[in-house]
């Protein structure tokens, strides 16, 4: 079988762990990585389809790599990921000439399924990839992203992640300092961790929120020099949180909280904490050095002149060092 893969990885940070974990997993068994598509003999599509333009892009992929079978006869296809995972068994129909698939539930079974030489159709339950320890690094720069859960068991009305991704997994404590402790001996500096909910870590294995001793163990490995924590959900978000990013030298003084409106109206319409903007004021007026992002959506349905002026105004009030503004989206 010839054996040189080209991944292709499309979407979010989270996506590009899994593609580096499961790059680990093809050269575990014999395979070859490569970055050139027209040198490749398989290329791996791992796509994203949680927005309308992330579903588009995707699509656009995968009919890109068709130009090049029909150039290659012998070139295989495969696609992995949210849009598999979304589309389900209509998948097949609409990309007959892909040689395989698997959704969320199912990404690092990819390769033995690969090995079996036949067409693989698997829409699983999402799990997520929990083989992170042969991870190959899709870049040179000392900093990557470390994953440390899957899933979500908020229901935002806007959201599609439960339905991609299903309810929220967390990993244990000992694998995530386990992959910390190999990419920090592998010279990674800085490590972003990140999850669709970073906040929400460890109750479901540990019944009680666990993200400060996670980042207790993780800023204990001396050679990581900037530990900066993305996705956090409003809620969990506590004082002894916030007392460790400020006291521990090498965890940055920085979160990313998104927030996406502050109208109690709007907020309850999306299904979203209604007092997001207590949280946030509380978090300013105690440790007022913790540098905050945030990602608002904007027009809403049902959004007053009113309630979006009130959004207005708290952003002017300057608790945010940063903010992404995404226009609202049924797609």
């Amino acid at each position: 079988m010839n054996n040189k893969v080209s991944l292709i990885t499309l979407g979010c940070s989270k996506n590009t762990v899994e593609s580096e974990a499961v790059a680990g997993l093809f050269v575990k068994e014999g395979f070859e990585i490569t970055g050139n598509v027209s040198q490749a003999d398989i290329i791996v599509i791992h796509t994203c389809s949680f927005i309308a333009d992330a579903q588009k892009e995707s699509e656009q992929c995968i009919l890109s790599a068709k130009n090049l079978k029909d150039k290659n006869k012998n070139l295989k296809i495969y696609v992995s990921g949210c849009l598999p995972q979304l589309i389900g068994k209509e998948f097949i129909k609409k990309y007959p000439f892909i040689d395989g698939y698997v959704g969320t539930g199912g990404f690092e079974k990819i390769v033995k399924l690969i090995k079996k030489q036949k067409f693989f159709s698997s829409i699983e339950n999402p799990s997520g990839v929990n083989n992170f320890k042969r991870r190959i690094l899709s870049t040179t720069l000392p900093t990557t992203y470390i994953k440390i859960a899957e899933g979500c068991n908020h229901r935002c009305s806007f959201c599609l992640i439960p339905q991609l991704r299903g309810d929220y997994k967390s990993r244990t404590i000992k694998s995530v300092v386990d992959e910390a402790k190999a990419l920090a001996a592998c010279g990674i500096k800085e490590l972003n961790i990140i999850a669709q909910d970073t906040t929400s870590y460890g109750i479901d294995i540990y019944g009680k929120p666990s993200l400060v001793m996670l980042l207790d163990k993780i800023s204990n490995i001396s050679s990581l020099k900037w530990i900066r924590l993305l996705y956090a959900y409003p809620l969990n978000i506590s004082y002894d949180l916030l007392k460790i990013i400020s006291e521990r030298k090498n965890i940055c003084g920085y979160i990313d909280i998104p927030i996406q409106h502050t109208n109690k109206s709007i907020l309850s319409k999306m299904a979203r904490p209604l007092n997001t903007v207590e949280i946030i004021e509380n978090i300013k007026n105690k440790f007022p050095n913790i540098v905050l992002r945030t990602s608002l959506i904007v027009g809403f349905p049902g959004e007053t002149e009113k309630e979006f002026k009130e959004l207005v105004n708290f952003v002017g009030q300057n608790y945010f060092e940063n903010i992404g503004i995404f226009g609202y989206s049924d797609q």
